[in-house]
């Protein structure tokens, strides 16, 4: 495994939803860890864990689907939005 910085403005998003709405927990990106593979997983600050629910904040906006970079959405308000209707976004 291979550890290397990550380039400003990354952020991983956590949706939560709740009877009182859907709220996104934003943690920054700071490296990312490259597996033998090549597969690449966030490293976030304070040793946090990026949830399978979450999402990828790019610097231009567009959140993408980790692993799978045709799930695209235009802005952060898209995907929230997705993310509501489908089951994956919440709790089991």
């Amino acid at each position: 495994m291979t550890i290397i910085p990550a380039t400003e403005g990354y952020v991983w998003l956590a949706p939560h939803f709740t009877d009182e709405g859907p709220f996104v927990d934003r943690m920054p990106i700071i490296a990312w860890s490259i597996d033998e593979d090549g597969s690449s997983r966030p490293v976030l600050a304070a040793g946090a864990s990026p949830s399978r629910r979450g999402a990828l904040l790019l610097p231009d906006g567009q959140v993408v689907w980790p692993n799978d970079e045709d799930m695209r959405w235009d802005t952060e308000a898209e995907w929230l939005e997705w993310a509501s209707c489908h089951s994956w976004g919440r709790a089991a």
